[in-house]
């Protein structure tokens, strides 16, 4: 696609980074992003309470399915989206 996305997601120990549950959610967030049509730095709670996972389910959901997945707390902290330019 011509879209791409940075997002920090904090986590309290290197041990939460590492498993399945915290990929999969990073993932989901990511596609999420370089799904719709935003640019540039992202309105974090704005977009966990309206974008959705590939299931359907409002990321605000899916973040506190991975918290209590991995028993520690895990934080969406900054986020931006940039789509290619068309000039060549």
């Amino acid at each position: 696609g011509d879209r791409a996305s940075i997002i920090k997601v904090k986590s309290e120990t290197d041990f939460a980074s590492r498993s399945e549950t915290f990929s999969t959610f990073v993932q989901e967030i990511a596609d999420a992003a370089t799904a719709g049509d935003v640019n540039g730095d992202v309105d974090i709670g704005a977009f966990m309470a309206s974008a959705k996972d590939s299931k359907g389910q409002v990321l605000s959901e899916t973040l506190n399915d991975a918290i209590l997945a991995i028993r520690e707390n895990i934080q969406v902290d900054s986020m931006v989206i940039m789509k290619a330019s068309s000039d060549k």
